[in-house]
């Protein structure tokens, strides 16, 4: 297969490297479906030193320059994960991904948009959460932009996606694996936990893995709450917002017993300020509140009693 034939090997120089394009040229010559690819339509989405992403007609064709080692997470999570067929290539050095194309990411809509079905994209996102940590899948980065419309999508049981898995990791309780709680996106899935995790015991790091995918999720739906949607609202004053339900710890002073009440709010924008503070019980409780009000029937390893 002569280079002549694809114009866009030309067009492409100018954004690779050499190296790139060479890794680029040894993939599309895998596989005959290249072949009614017409690449003069063809967009560039994204490029970089590790990926490149074009958009075509109604799919997404994504390429990763990476070892295999590297890549091979993102190849098996998106064959596994995503609700359509995926077709790959792949090679030592690279592998190209041929992607279903969602509609607009969550950051893009505005915040009239979203409010109005929040309670479907709640339900969808926490569904799909459940659903990979049920099957001791840890995603490590949601957040808005790995949050997709799917209306564009015939039959799609779900009107919200999480996408982008190039950083799942599988991690189950008999062989947890390495632990990587900087793995994602700062402000979004890293936590700031209260505590020195590494003094945890293995078992117990395993929870607060898992527990970066809702601490994202968290953060994301507490920036939807906030109209300046582009950017993130600090709470300054954590307990000015835990309302709702109580906690009742009795205190001693002298002969006196005076009961103070520490309130919590058990709704989702909420709980990634509890996996900050290593508040196991009220995570638990509102992770269980999420099961019952969303009806979701697959119950990761850590809620089931």
């Amino acid at each position: 297969m002569k280079a002549p034939q694809y114009p866009h090997y030309s067009k492409l120089r100018n954004i690779l490297k050499e190296e790139q394009l060479d890794i680029y040229k040894n993939l599309t010559k895998k596989l005959s479906i290249i072949d009614s690819i017409d690449f003069n339509e063809v967009s560039i989405i994204k490029s970089s030193s590790r990926v490149l992403v074009m958009c075509y007609r109604g799919g997404i064709i994504k390429v990763i320059f990476a070892p295999n080692n590297i890549y091979k997470n993102e190849l098996y999570y998106s064959h596994v994960l995503y609700p359509v067929n995926i077709y790959s290539l792949a090679s030592l050095d690279g592998c190209m991904i041929f992607l279903p194309k969602y509609g607009l990411s969550l950051n893009k809509h505005k915040y009239s948009e979203i409010i109005k079905e929040s309670h479907i994209l709640e339900r969808d996102i926490c569904r799909q959460v459940m659903q990979l940590h049920s099957s001791f899948i840890v995603h490590n980065d949601i957040k808005p932009s790995n949050i997709v419309n799917t209306k564009n999508i015939p039959k799609d049981i779900y009107s919200w996606r999480i996408i982008d898995f190039g950083l799942s990791e599988t991690h189950i309780l008999s062989n947890p694996g390495r632990l990587y709680f900087e793995n994602g996106t700062r402000d979004y899935n890293i936590p700031e936990f209260r505590k020195d995790i590494t003094n945890l015991s293995e078992s117990e790091q395993l929870f607060w893995i898992y527990m970066k995918d809702w601490y994202g999720v968290s953060r994301t739906f507490s920036e939807l709450k906030n109209e300046e949607s582009n950017t993130f609202s600090e709470f300054e004053n954590k307990e000015e917002f835990k309302l709702n339900e109580e906690f009742v710890k009795p205190i001693v002073l002298g002969d006196v017993v005076k009961v103070f009440t520490k309130q919590i709010n058990i709704e989702l924008e909420y709980l990634y300020m509890y996996i900050d503070d290593m508040e196991l019980s009220v995570i638990l409780k509102v992770l269980r509140n999420l099961l019952k009000k969303h009806n979701i029937e697959e119950t990761p390893y850590y809620l089931i009693v």
